[in-house]
């Protein structure tokens, strides 16, 4: 069992090294426009690594498999609601910074869709919560039996995921880019909460979804 666990905790580790390091080379080597790293090239690279994984749980049939990563319909209504009440408070928060910094509170142009925009917005956190709140947080939990302390790694793994395109894509002043990470470190922390209430994938999509309708 203690060989399990542990062989457990080595997937995560590979999974979540191989995610940054690939994703941190196409942030640094290339640039795409966004409705192709959102819709194509981020469901690849954060997908398809959770999927093989997936893979080698043998005894395990997909249904299991899928739902150990909160693709499931048991608590689907609790999941939506506490998701979208979670959102909401995020979509509050993040408009109110927003008026107080002097910007617009929705965080596009006008010129974009509105459809276009909650379209990218959901793709961005399906892939983004299938891997950390879905893969890493529920095996982190599973090794520690230890709520704060997945959550907490979590958020923080989170949070470093976005610092290539922060420094890279946006290229930002390093103090900015510290207050991001905090900031995303924050989100990952909520949805991590979120997502073992009621251990179903929808919460945390529809709350970080909520979220992006600021950050788009």
């Amino acid at each position: 069992m203690v060989l399990k666990n542990y062989r457990v905790l080595h997937d995560v580790i590979g999974l979540y090294t191989l995610i940054l390091v690939a994703w941190g080379f196409y942030r640094l080597l290339f640039r795409f426009p966004v409705w192709v790293e959102e819709l194509f090239l981020k469901p690849v690279v954060f997908g398809l690594p959770v999927l093989y994984r997936l893979r080698q749980d043998k005894g395990k049939s997909w249904r299991e498999r899928l739902e150990s990563v909160g693709i499931t319909r048991t608590n689907w209504w609790a999941g939506v609601s506490l998701g979208l009440a979670v959102g909401v408070f995020y979509l509050l928060v993040g408009g109110l910074g927003m008026v107080l910094r002097g910007g617009d509170v929705i965080g596009f142009e006008v010129k974009e869709s509105v459809i276009v925009i909650m379209v990218l917005a959901v793709a961005t956190a399906i892939s983004e919560q299938l891997v950390f709140m879905g893969y890493i947080l529920t095996r982190l939990n599973d090794f520690w039996k230890h709520e704060w302390w997945s959550v907490t790694l979590t958020s923080v793994l989170f949070g470093l995921i976005h610092v290539p395109i922060l420094v890279w894509g946006l290229r930002l002043p390093g103090e900015t880019v510290v207050a991001q990470f905090l900031l995303i470190m924050l989100l990952g922390f909520g949805n991590g909460i979120v997502m073992l209430r009621v251990r179903n994938l929808v919460a945390p999509v529809l709350a970080q979804m909520l979220w992006g309708l600021i950050a788009w």
